[in-house]
């Protein structure tokens, strides 16, 4: 799952935000003009295209024009960061791209117990994971319990779609069993 790797939440903002702000849409300018104030600029843009948030034509880039009505709105900076997370998790568990299906094959790694899903990752599975779950962590759709040692869905879209997929929950009998083989 590398192709996560080098992507942050607050550099795919300060993507949208740069385009916003150009009168010119030319990549190299784009791309100037965002390295003032982010890093990783052909990760984050490869990482927006694919999920069909902004489109490439030549050396232009353009917000799809579904994007461009949501994030071009009069907000403060606050609300525009969460208009702009909200459309990464819609974009990221769309199942329409190969990043939201990667994301899904995560996602399906958590089990229902006591209530929510958790889970918790080999050593391999975490350095294997570790960018995707970062960024997750950054739009707050999972969080870490430092006491179980295990990551927790947070958000509530995701959880109804992990609700409404074909499972069952884990007896706590059977949750045990599943963390002791994965610490072996």
């Amino acid at each position: 799952m590398n192709q996560f790797d080098k992507v942050k939440f607050n550099n795919c903002v300060e993507l949208f935000r740069t385009i916003l702000k150009m009168n010119s849409q030319d990549v190299p300018q784009v791309k100037k003009a965002y390295l003032q104030h982010a890093i990783n600029f052909e990760e984050t843009l490869d990482f927006e295209t694919q999920l069909d948030l902004l489109v490439l034509e030549g050396d232009s880039i353009k917000m799809s024009e579904r994007v461009h009505r949501i994030v071009s709105t009069e907000l403060n900076e606050v609300k525009q960061g969460q208009v702009i997370a909200n459309l990464l998790i819609d974009h990221l568990f769309s199942d329409q791209t190969q990043l939201s299906k990667d994301v899904g094959l995560f996602i399906r790694e958590f089990r229902l117990y006591d209530g929510k899903f958790r889970f918790r990752p080999t050593l391999s599975q975490n350095l294997q994971l570790s960018s995707l779950r970062n960024l997750l962590m950054e739009l707050d759709i999972i969080e870490y319990d430092s006491s179980a040692k295990e990551y927790v869905l947070a958000d509530h879209r995701v959880q109804l779609k992990l609700v409404n997929r074909p499972s069952r929950a884990f007896s706590k009998k059977e949750y045990v069993e599943t963390l002791k083989m994965r610490e072996q």
